[in-house]
Parts: structure tokens; sequence; C-alpha cells
């Protein structure tokens, strides 16, 4: 039965984040889908720590974008590698839960959606701030922005291959808000959008100096 689910490619960039992009990497490694039916690439930006030598330990795609300092340009890198009839998108910071992938891809077959916009649950620091509180509220407000604008963020986003050979690639250069661009081109040429709560990716709140 399993080769009948659709074959997903999970694309995932990195940037100077070794304290994350293991777990990361991990909670990829152990999604409830099948392993065989998904393929996970990590593209390292050009970091200066260690994060592409750890994205290297797994049995995983490392691939290196270090012309654009951008993590589009570091997803537009996978993208044309990409075997899969879904592509997934996270990021390093984010630790997906089990049934991450297999939620997008349920959500996908019964609502013939051509993108998914999941759940982004903020995890707060120790001592958490203003800052923390703030972010949590202002940033990454997945169903909402899927609701109003059509629109989502590749920390958690589902799409099928047939938008990004429509769309073609996430704007090259910038340094934020490609995704939002590249999904409202998306929504502009006919693709629909919906949410699923249950696809859900937890994200360490930002403190003053990354806001």
């Amino acid at each position: 039965m399993t080769d009948q689910l659709p074959f997903v490619s999970v694309i995932v960039p990195v940037l100077n984040d070794e304290a994350r992009i293991g777990t990361c990497i991990e909670a990829l490694l152990a999604q409830s889908y099948p392993r065989d039916r998904y393929e996970i690439f990590v593209v390292d930006n050009g970091s200066s720590d260690r994060s592409y030598a750890i994205a290297q330990r797994y049995p995983i795609a490392v691939l290196r974008e270090s012309a654009t300092r951008s993590s589009f340009a570091a997803r537009n890198l996978a993208l044309p590698q990409a075997r899969g009839s879904i592509h997934a998108f996270t990021d390093s910071d984010c630790t997906p839960s089990p049934h991450w992938i297999a939620e997008g891809v349920k959500t996908i077959r019964e609502t013939g959606a051509d993108m998914v916009g999941g759940n982004v649950r903020f995890v707060y620091s120790k001592r958490p701030s203003a800052a923390d509180v703030y972010d949590s509220i202002a940033n990454m407000q997945i169903e909402r922005n899927v609701r109003e604008r059509g629109v989502c963020k590749t920390a958690n986003l589902f799409a099928t291959a047939k938008v990004y050979a429509t769309i073609g690639p996430f704007p090259h250069s910038l340094p934020s808000g490609g995704d939002v661009i590249w999904t409202a081109r998306a929504t502009e040429a006919g693709f629909r959008i919906v949410y699923n709560h249950a696809a859900d990716v937890a994200h360490p709140t930002q403190r003053l100096p990354a806001l």
C-alpha cells in the first residue's frame, strides 16, 4: 500500500544553526510517513559554524548555496533536484511533529488543494520576555494568512510539484518575504491553499535582538 502514497521532497535551508539543525533532521527522519516515500534536502547557505558538517552525518542529501545569501536561493537550489510530487518546506529552527508529512499529504489528497499551510507552534524560552510574547502573537500566524490572504510561510508549507512547475522558483535573493510573494503568485494563478492545524511544527520564539 505504501507505494501508492505520493513521494515527498522535504527541503530545509540552514545558516549558522548548528545548535538546532540536528534536532530538525532527526525529527524528519522519525516521521510516521514511510521512509521510502520521502527524501530530505538540507541546503547550507554559507554557514561559518558546523551546520554543514552536522547535516552530513545523516542519511540525507546535503547541498551548498554559497553564492547568494538567501534562504530562498537555498530552496531554489534543491527544487530542480526534488523527485517528489509534493514539496514540503520547513526551517532548521523548526521541529516537525511525528505526523507532519502524513498530515500534509493527507490534506492535499483529501481536499484536492495544491498547497497546505500547517500550524507553527511557538515554544517559549525558559524566561519569556515581552519580545517572546510579541513574536508568538505577531509572527507566523499561518491559519489567518491562509484564510485572509491566501499566503503562507515556508516554515510550514506543502505544495504540489505542479505549483513550482507553473510558478517557477522563489524570489532568489530576498532576505525575507519571498515565501509570501511565491504563495501569493500561486493563489493568483488559481492554485488553492488550505490550512491544517495537525500538520504541526514547533518553533522557538525570538528574543529582542533577532526581532
